[in-house]
């Protein structure tokens, strides 16, 4: 003998099921900024900060949006994708490069010397036969430097050629990694050794003041733009990041990196905070795999409270996955995860993690840095980081797809002019 269910039971059982697939969504594409309610009774952040006195933002952008425009419109397709790019320079072969064919043409700085380092001139006589290399600059908007142990004197010479052989309307910006610890680009003469980040943060807040005063005063001075950092993720002895991580308790990040970010804009050094959405829960080296985090409050107000105070700053985009968003993808080839960040704060410079890591799935036989370039550009993000070790031959490689789609697609075209609209709108900042 057979039994039916009833038409009402049929529904009832539908409608408890799509229910339970909207709750399930919802817990599934986790969407941070909009969600997040500031209420101290519910953020631990938020309830500290709530009696502090508010620090005001130092970046003063002037030029109008009429302006800035006006301006994008005088630059070539080619430059505009090239004002995007961040070429990686190793900074202790350029300083050998330097002094070997400054020797071999006795100092020459005429433009044909110039031009000899740049690669667009030939050498002649002594400088034939130098092992050095020519740089093959061009018009990368932005260069990270790399190295360890470079003096304030080598520092100074290597950024003045670097903007001086700039050849765009504005100024290249000279981009560093120096949290301090194992991860300080410039620690030679003339600069302050930086204890650890984790260090930083277990320091009394006046002594990591003077700390931070002296190194922002230091950057400044040798004419470095951005600073890759601070970080903001939270983890308890992380297996890859060790003491590179402040720490796991959301209060003590937020002090130490409001207080970074407050003296490094003071001396028009602009901080980028990374590595968004928070990669500390990453298990995984994302330099050699791929791995997801699932991000909770905490790590989203840590960015939250930063840039309601300070608008005008970097962050930069990681590579993990996020598992109450989109554990497939990239947060930084992710639209959805790049996209929640620039619809809260559309005026924040973001930096990709170095794209070559093997964690955006680049293989060099399927998958090739130059589709990963696109796919960043496509997720939102405005400047294009790569590692050292990448050459600039394979940048000319991303520069050429990148141009390609900019003469093919109106949109992507689109995407690229806002870019540069907004980069240029930090590089003119007064």
């Amino acid at each position: 003998m057979s039994s039916k269910k009833s038409p009402i039971t049929t529904y009832i059982l539908i409608a408890i099921l799509a229910v339970m697939a909207v709750l399930m969504g919802a817990n599934y594409f986790f969407k941070p900024f909009s969600e997040l309610e500031f209420m101290p009774e519910k953020q631990g952040i938020s309830e500290e900060i709530a009696s502090q006195e508010p620090i005001q933002n130092t970046v003063n952008v002037t030029d109008t949006q009429e302006e800035i425009e006006a301006l994008v419109a005088t630059f070539s397709p080619e430059d505009k994708i090239a004002q995007l790019i961040a070429v990686p320079i190793d900074a202790e072969e350029m300083s050998a490069s330097m002094s070997a064919l400054a020797e071999a043409v006795s100092g020459d700085t005429s433009p044909a010397y110039v031009g000899f380092l740049t690669g667009e001139t030939t050498p002649t006589g002594d400088a034939a036969g130098s092992s050095a290399q020519p740089l093959f600059l061009e018009n990368w908007g932005f260069a990270t430097l790399f190295g360890s142990n470079i003096s304030f004197f080598q520092g100074q010479k290597i950024i003045s050629f670097l903007k001086e052989t700039s050849l765009g309307p504005v100024p290249r910006w000279i981009l560093v990694d120096h949290e301090g610890g194992s991860v300080q680009r410039f620690s030679g003469t003339g600069f302050t050794d930086l204890p650890s980040w984790q260090e930083q943060c277990q320091m009394q807040s006046e002594d990591r003041v003077a700390l931070l005063t002296q190194s922002a005063t230091e950057l400044h001075d040798v004419g470095v733009d951005a600073v890759l950092a601070p970080m903001l993720d939270s983890a308890k002895n992380h297996p890859i990041l060790k003491t590179r991580i402040c720490s796991n308790e959301p209060l003590v990040i937020y002090e130490a990196s409001t207080e970074f970010v407050s003296i490094f804009n003071e001396f028009k050094v602009l901080p980028v905070l990374k590595h968004f959405p928070g990669i500390g829960g990453a298990k995984k080296d994302l330099h050699t795999s791929f791995d997801t985090v699932t991000v909770t409050d905490d790590d989203v107000e840590l960015y939250s409270t930063i840039l309601d105070v300070y608008p005008y700053s970097g962050v930069m985009t990681s590579h993990v996955g996020v598992e109450n968003q989109n554990a497939t993808a990239p947060c930084s080839l992710s639209k959805d995860c790049v996209g929640q960040l620039y619809e809260k704060y559309p005026q924040v410079l973001t930096f990709t993690d170095a794209l070559e890591m093997k964690a955006t799935g680049v293989d060099n036989e399927t998958v090739f840095l130059e589709d990963v370039a696109l796919q960043a550009i496509e997720a939102g993000n405005t400047v294009l980081v790569f590692g050292d070790g990448v050459p600039q031959s394979e940048l000319k490689i991303v520069h050429e797809r990148l141009l390609r789609e900019f003469h093919d697609s109106y949109a992507f075209r689109e995407k690229i002019n806002a870019n540069v609209a907004l980069v240029l709108r930090y590089k003119l900042a007064k």
